[in-house]
């Protein structure tokens, strides 16, 4: 029997469409692989210079090796401080709104008054630091909490870096799983929080707190007389960024966040108020910024497709 003209391609078709399908799905699942596998980051971590430091102590003497290779090699150096006064905790008793707006527009004026007592100061390349800048002098037991961090994880499908405390399975930014691979960096961030009462806190070069005081005092023109003050320390810490590879320094910095009260004897137009309490947070920063002469590589990871 002789087959008609559709039974005689029908077959022919039947395979052309196989063998796209064949195709279309061989590419797809190329695709995905490739998008998943064809690049993968030959990361090997550079060695660190000295030994991570682990405990309190070690993060103290590490972070006070730091300075004196600064003081040392005298990179480029710069002190400079910070201040202000949180509006949103600022609270007056009496209850008299008119005062309280007064008072929180002076706010501005008070914080430029303080910055303008803090020092300022720079030495060059090759100049020495060492009139303003000190190793720290507190011990292990003056550290209420410790904290190093250097450690972070990188998708290797979106490349997205994602904090190590946030670890997952899956990658918070595309969803991928399993794509997430341990990285780390090259700076060392370290916190330390020291006990308010320590001597260390008094013998290093926090923010003073009588500071504040002697502007208010300076800043009542006749409006008031400043009968008390006082101020209850909350947190305190010492921050550093070290470079791990060189042991350089890059930041040091000392905080404080405190509560601040103030009784005023109020005179002039305010008198009839008598004695008001002034109640607001403060918080203050001194910060050192070291400059490194030199060029460095930073790229550590290489490719391969």
């Amino acid at each position: 029997m002789r087959e008609s003209g559709w039974q005689k391609y029908i077959y022919k078709v039947a395979v052309v469409i196989l063998i796209i399908f064949f195709v279309v799905g061989v590419g797809f699942g190329a695709k995905k692989i490739l998008t998943i596998e064809g690049v993968r980051e030959l990361y090997e971590p550079p060695e660190s210079l000295s030994q991570m430091p682990e405990t309190e102590d070690e993060m103290i003497r590490y972070v006070n090796a730091a300075v004196e290779k600064a003081l040392r090699l005298c990179p480029k150096t710069e002190l400079y401080s910070t201040f202000s006064i949180d509006k949103e905790t600022l609270r007056t008793s009496g209850g008299n709104r008119q005062f309280s707006g007064a008072v929180r527009a002076a706010v501005p004026g008070i914080d430029t008054g303080v910055k303008d007592r803090f020092e300022k100061r720079t030495a060059d390349y090759s100049e020495s630091a060492a009139d303003f800048l000190k190793t720290c002098r507190f011990k292990a037991s003056d550290v209420t909490e410790a904290e190093l961090k250097y450690k972070y994880y990188k998708c290797s499908l979106c490349t997205s870096e994602i904090a190590y405390e946030d670890y997952d399975t899956v990658c918070p930014e595309c969803g991928s799983e399993n794509t997430l691979q341990l990285r780390f960096y090259d700076t060392y961030k370290i916190t330390l929080r020291i006990l308010p009462g320590s001597a260390g806190f008094e013998d290093n070069p926090f923010p003073k707190p009588e500071t504040l005081a002697s502007v208010l005092e300076e800043g009542s023109e006749g409006c008031y007389a400043l009968r008390d003050y006082n101020r209850q320390y909350d947190d305190i810490l010492l921050y550093a960024e070290i470079n791990r590879l060189t042991d350089e320094i890059g930041i040091l910095r000392f905080e404080t966040k405190s509560a601040v009260s103030a009784d005023l004897e109020m005179a002039g137009d305010y008198a009839y108020l008598g004695t008001v309490t002034v109640n607001t947070d403060a918080k203050e920063s001194v910060v050192y910024k070291f400059t490194w002469p030199g060029v460095k590589l930073d790229k550590h990871e290489k490719t391969v497709e």
